[in-house]
C-alpha cells in the first residue's frame, strides 16, 4: 500500500523512493536524522561557535558548570543556578 506525498523528499535521502509499510522503518529513520540533525547544523553550529567564543576553552567552567546548569544557562529556569 502506498501512503501519498509525506514531503518526505526534504531529507534529500530519499528522492525517487515511495513510502510503503515494508521500508516505513527506513523512511522515519532517515526523517528523524534529517530533523534532528542536518536540518539545525547551521543553527546549532552558530551556536556552538558563539558559545566557545564566550566561554573559550575554559577548564575551570568546565569543572564549575554540570550539564544541568549549563541546561539552565542556555534554556533559562526558574531555579536560579
Amino acid at each position: 500500500e502506498h501512503f501519498g506525498e509525506l514531503g518526505w523528499e526534504r531529507t534529500g535521502r530519499l528522492e525517487g523512493e515511495v513510502l510503503t509499510q515494508a521500508n516505513k522503518e527506513l523512511f522515519v529513520q532517515a526523517y528523524v536524522s534529517w530533523s534532528l540533525g542536518e536540518k539545525i547544523s547551521d543553527r546549532f553550529g552558530k551556536l556552538s561557535e558563539g558559545f566557545r567564543a564566550v566561554l573559550g576553552g575554559s577548564s575551570m567552567i568546565r569543572r564549575m558548570v554540570d550539564a544541568k546548569q549549563l541546561e539552565r544557562i542556555v534554556c533559562g529556569g526558574e531555579v536560579p543556578v
